[in-house]
């Protein structure tokens, strides 16, 4: 599991504690055809708080978390 901070808009310095799972992008070999890489996220922290799904944040705003994961693993390789 690894973990990936992101900041609130600078909103009273808060910050996100997103622990997720990535599986990287696996090429074509031949004989199966590529696969796209996937974040899935696991837990959220606000602080010492746990943000829960359906809860805290709509399936939207745990998909749109989890896609601003991956764009930023994207930008970096």
């Amino acid at each position: 599991m690894h973990l990936m901070l992101i900041e609130l808009e600078d909103f009273l310095g808060l910050e996100l504690q997103c622990y997720y799972n990535y599986e990287p992008a696996v090429p074509e070999d031949g004989v199966n055809p590529p696969e796209q890489a996937v974040v899935t996220l696991e837990m959220v922290y606000l602080g010492v708080a746990k943000v829960e799904i359906d809860i805290h944040l709509s399936i939207d705003q745990w998909k749109r978390l989890e896609q601003e994961i991956y764009d930023r693993i994207e930008k970096e390789i």
